[in-house]
């Protein structure tokens, strides 16, 4: 496989070592003495699931390269940070999952790849391949504002989570007392799934477990949830249908709003707007947009969109490099004139693609372009209560509701979490959340 043809003068280029190079076929089959080795850096959504469908294939040695030791499941981290779900709860070791998948994982961070002789470098280690997938996530945008990194919290990865919950509960505790402040106000900034979950979490967590707190505050103190949109609505790719139930929803648990209201400027403890307005508050969370996570070196020069995610073409393919892949949030794949959100099910299917295609591809069959079809979107808005569509179908309450748990809990890699998953639920429906402050 590893066959490298070279320049006249014996310097080999990136060009130089790729064959029949075509933005429209896949990569030509290679007779290989040993198996192909698959280096996978990034271990979420997408390049979990690569490592799972590649499994207990003998033509691949597989190598997942990740800077923690664990898969996060990311669309549940609004229950960590409201004390729904332990920490743990929503993770698992990536070398059980690649285990289970016959592959290897390296923990640490990918600081260069070098694409002509094909190799990664992982700190101190370097890694063979012939075929990479980049699955390297995303990170939150801050669209240059000043100071909303410096000021707000954002929700991207277990720390995050734990943090905003350790700084309500410091915040909560502190209003008890006689010189505490008379009013707590949590400001969300951005209106999508994220935004919409965390505060909905946040009104449980203010009536089940804030209670306590406010109970013995002196009289007049408040908690107020203020959510912030940059245009007048929320949840925008939903029907406007799903959107009232949502508003009306969030209105019922007592969440202000405050929308056409684009952030200029955030400073330590106040939000300022474009039209000259500001509201004060001591907890700010960012969550108003994502943008592809830096890369590694060696793709400088790789065509990226505007907010850095590689454009691959309709294999998931790199242009010009028929043996590099990128899938989830750091690939720019456009179908029927649109390029696909940052979501977690596209990452996954877009991993599932390249797992089942890889083995065809090195025998040398045909295959298909990857074609995304939702199979279904959900936002949970609190107890028993969620909208969403399924197949085009818009679902509210608690149907909607039952059927993002069970979607939910079926993503998760392992029966033994799944378990543990629902017994913290059940647990939930009983008891009130968890206020233990760990830092």
């Amino acid at each position: 496989m590893n066959i490298q043809p070279s320049t006249e003068s014996g310097e080999k280029t990136l060009t130089s070592i790729i064959p029949n190079v075509s933005k429209t076929a896949p990569a030509t089959k290679v007779e290989a003495l040993r198996p192909f080795k698959v280096v996978i850096v990034g271990g979420g959504f997408g390049g979990v699931t690569a490592c799972k469908y590649l499994k207990d294939n003998p033509q691949f040695e597989v190598t997942i390269v990740n800077r923690t030791n664990y898969f996060l499941f990311t669309p549940m981290l609004h229950e960590v940070a409201t004390g729904g779900l332990q920490p743990g709860t929503v993770t698992e070791p990536i070398a059980e999952i690649g285990r289970a998948s016959r592959a290897d994982f390296v923990l640490g961070d990918v600081i260069k790849v070098d694409r002509i002789n094909r190799f990664v470098y992982a700190g101190a280690r370097s890694i063979e391949y012939d075929y990479l997938i980049l699955a390297t996530g995303s990170e939150t945008n801050y669209y240059e504002i000043p100071g909303a990194r410096e000021h707000t919290h954002d929700l991207k990865t277990l720390k995050d989570a734990t943090d905003f919950k350790d700084r309500c509960i410091t915040l909560f505790e502190g209003m008890a007392l006689e010189d505490g402040p008379e009013e707590l106000v949590f400001a969300v900034i951005g209106a999508g799934p994220t935004g919409v979950e965390l505060i909905t979490e946040m009104a449980d967590f203010l009536r089940q477990v804030v209670s306590r707190y406010v109970s013995r505050a002196p009289a007049g103190k408040q908690v107020r949830l203020v959510l912030v949109n940059r245009d007048e609505r929320m949840l925008s790719m939903y029907s406007k249908r799903i959107q009232d139930y949502a508003r009306h929803r969030l209105n019922l648990l007592g969440v202000e709003f405050l929308f056409n209201k684009e952030v200029v400027r955030v400073e330590a403890g106040e939000v300022f707007f474009k039209d000259g307005s500001s509201l004060k508050a001591q907890t700010v969370v960012w969550v108003s947009g994502v943008k592809a996570s830096d890369l590694p070196d060696g793709f400088e020069n790789s065509s990226k969109d505007k907010i850095g995610r590689l454009i691959v073409n309709e294999y998931l393919q790199l242009e010009l490099d028929p043996y590099v892949y990128a899938a989830g949030d750091c690939a720019a794949f456009t179908q029927n004139g649109s390029v696909l959100p940052m979501l977690a099910q596209v990452a996954a299917r877009q991993g599932e693609y390249l797992g089942k295609n890889l083995e065809r591809i090195v025998q040398g069959k045909q295959i298909r372009g990857f074609q995304y079809r939702s199979r279904g979107s959900f936002v949970s808005l609190g107890r028993f209560a969620a909208v969403g569509e399924i197949f085009g179908i818009p679902l509210t309450g608690f149907l909607a509701w039952f059927m993002w748990r069970t979607i939910y809990l079926f993503n998760f890699k392992s029966n033994k979490k799944r378990f543990n998953v629902a017994v913290e639920w059940t647990i939930n429906l009983f008891y009130p959340r968890d206020i233990t402050r760990l830092s």
